[in-house]
């Protein structure tokens, strides 16, 4: 027995259908070299009327990591001159440079909370508070 035009069944078997030949179509496109996969995601346009809003001195040598804490109010900095600085964000004013580790800082993250800042090292992790500047963990 046939079951009506509108069942579920038919619904499923559509679906079904569907989903392997957009598979299909996927799998031909990487095949072919059609497939874009994340490059379709970057758009130009977005990026042409972007201007520089402030730029600052503040590091010896380049600052490779970049942070903002949970509430955009600063911002962080690490880079190979083994400090780690804390910014206001709206007028760039350096709030206060956190020093320690022994050689270039390569990975910054504040906590869910926003109390502590993590800055990683290539041989040293150290938890800063952020409001403070003081460490708490090396």
């Amino acid at each position: 027995a046939a079951e009506p035009p509108n069942s579920g069944v038919q619904a499923a078997r559509r679906m079904q259908a569907r989903r392997a030949t957009n598979e299909f179509g996927v799998q031909v496109a990487r095949e072919t070299g059609r497939w874009r996969g994340a490059a379709a995601s970057w758009r130009p346009w977005m990026y042409q009327k972007m201007e520089v809003q402030l730029r600052t001195m503040g590091h010896y040598t380049a600052a490779y990591c970049f942070a903002w804490d949970r509430t955009g109010r600063r911002c962080i900095t690490g880079a190979d001159d083994n400090l780690v600085k804390v910014w206001v964000s709206r007028t760039g004013r350096l709030l206060r440079t956190l020093r320690g580790h022994v050689n270039e800082v390569v990975d910054l993250c504040c906590s869910p909370d926003n109390r502590f800042l993590a800055t990683a090292g290539h041989t040293d992790v150290r938890v800063w508070w952020l409001h403070s500047g003081v460490p708490v963990l090396v």
